[in-house]
């Protein structure tokens, strides 16, 4: 068990260190979300042996099998959609159209590359990563950071992990920001409660989503799609 002045230090040293690689789109680099997931990743792996700690502390844990991880799967799922056109509408009303995000405008139009997109940019970087660093090391560092109880700890931590969430996702515009932490702070909510803390069923549901988004949207600039 972490200490809170610990939390707060794996906080800042994951927010500092991905920001700082993230703030480089601005110098025009490229497919900076696999860059700063690489080093998110890299950097959760080194915070937890740094702790003594392994990823089941944070979530990496086998709580649910065969049809009930299937059920919850979907569950998570449905709790996505929602949350995603619940900040949607709100966004649109205040910014407008959200933006297209960087892993569909900067997709290949040859087959191969686009397969590789969608095993090791999907479900590498984008699912496992992006549950791992967010619902798994920032949800847990937060909640010892704050040291809340009961349902106050639920709300205010699934709420700030959601709302850098969605400030990691700029580039998608008001809307994408608003869309992607109203999707952030509902999967906070759901990983501490239904979801029993295990990360499992919130990475399937984002892998599985972002392949049907990207897959639909590779068809659709395709000839012939």
């Amino acid at each position: 068990m972490v200490s809170r002045k610990q939390a707060f230090l794996d906080v800042a040293i994951l927010l500092v260190a991905v920001g700082s690689v993230w703030s480089l789109r601005f110098q025009g680099v490229k497919y900076i979300g696999v860059l700063s997931m690489t080093v998110g990743i890299l950097l959760v792996v080194a915070l937890l042996r740094w702790r003594r700690q392994s990823l089941s502390d944070i979530g990496w844990v086998t709580v649910f099998r065969g049809s009930s991880l299937a059920s919850r799967t979907m569950e998570v799922m449905g709790v996505t959609a929602l949350a995603m056109v619940g900040g949607w509408l709100l966004g649109a009303g205040i910014f407008g159209a959200p933006e297209e995000s960087a892993a569909i405008t900067q997709m290949s139009d040859n087959l191969w590359f686009f397969l590789l997109d969608i095993t090791v940019l999907v479900w590498v970087f984008i699912a496992f990563g992006e549950e791992l660093v967010f619902r798994g090391m920032l949800l847990s560092r937060l909640e010892v950071a704050f040291g809340l109880q009961g349902r106050m700890n639920i709300a205010v931590v699934s709420l700030t992990q959601g709302v850098i969430f969605g400030a990691g996702h700029a580039s998608q515009g008001g809307t994408g920001m608003l869309m992607t932490g109203a999707i952030g702070t509902a999967l906070g909510v759901y990983f501490m409660t239904r979801g029993q803390r295990s990360l499992i069923p919130l990475v399937l549901s984002h892998g599985i989503i972002d392949t049907l988004v990207l897959g639909g949207s590779w068809l659709s600039r395709t000839p012939g799609g």
